[in-house]
């Protein structure tokens, strides 16, 4: 690693992969979404242009280690890699989330009580994935510390919760009513749920794996309320007081989504009750008392 050369693989290293490709790998990526295998093929393509299928292919090796960089890469970029969890104790320790620089976060950036977070709650049907062979090894690094949840867990969550896909009676609300359409057909993912602030930054995304349900909305709410449990006092005598801010949420079937919110929530998440119990709930708008 020294020599800014990135092992292929984990075990019995026979070869090894530049710092200088990866980076390049990750920026081409980012830039143009171009996929490590087209980023590959490329490759072989400028070793010899005339015999490309005679050139190595090391594509499997440079999946697994361009995964493994991207990783490395988000917790330098995260503050991971520095210590940072010493220095903002109200933020889960470990996180991997980017939190908006524009919300405010009281004893932190802001005065306490100085003004209120909004989180609005919506699903997304365009970010889907058609059912195909997995690798049962592709799990994530992240494991919930990041934006999405363990799958485990929250797959068991929502066994323990199955419901129905919510149909909605507001007349003007017509993407709710249409989810049972065979757009969903041989899809493993039909969509996600996010809960993100004001300024669109993402907090917590969950998978829907068939129409949008109250169940998916819970567990999106409770990671982005989650995102503020508190460790102890600030390193430099600021008290955070995240608890007696007054918060916002919005979702558009809120008025539906509400009525038994607080049995589910204290059914599955006793830990945020609390917080829950704050919520004065209107049409299309939920608010968190002081």
């Amino acid at each position: 690693m020294r020599a800014r050369l990135f092992p292929a693989t984990m075990k019995e290293t026979k070869s090894a992969f530049t710092f200088t490709v990866l980076k390049e790998c990750h920026l081409h990526n980012l830039e143009s979404k171009k996929a490590s295998y087209d980023y590959m093929g490329a490759l072989r393509r400028l070793t010899d242009n005339s015999f490309t299928a005679d050139v190595p292919d090391p594509y499997s090796n440079f999946l697994r280690s361009i995964r493994f960089w991207d990783y490395l890469t988000m917790l330098k970029r995260l503050g991971q890699m520095h210590g940072i969890d010493r220095l903002l104790p109200h933020r889960p320790e470990g996180n991997l989330v980017l939190y908006c620089p524009a919300c405010p976060e009281p004893g932190f950036n802001s005065e306490p009580n100085a003004s209120s977070i909004q989180r609005t709650l919506d699903g997304n049907f365009q970010c889907n994935q058609y059912k195909k062979n997995s690798n049962p090894d592709d799990v994530s690094l992240c494991k919930g510390k990041a934006h999405f949840p363990v799958d485990r867990d929250y797959r068991a969550y929502l066994k323990e919760n199955p419901g129905s896909t919510e149909k909605s009676t507001c007349n003007y609300l017509k993407a709710v009513n249409k989810q049972d359409k065979k757009k969903f057909k041989n899809m493993a993912i039909t969509g996600t749920a996010n809960a993100q602030c004001s300024h669109v930054f993402i907090l917590s995304s969950v998978d829907l794996h068939y129409g949008e349900k109250f169940s998916n909305g819970d567990y999106a709410l409770v990671s982005s309320l989650r995102l503020y449990n508190g460790r102890g006092k600030m390193t430099f005598e600021l008290r955070f007081e995240i608890d007696d801010v007054d918060e916002m949420a919005t979702y558009d079937i809120a008025c539906e989504y509400t009525i038994h919110l607080e049995s589910r929530i204290a059914k599955s998440f006793p830990d945020v009750l609390d917080k829950v119990k704050k919520m004065r709930r209107g049409a299309r708008i939920m608010r968190l008392r002081k």
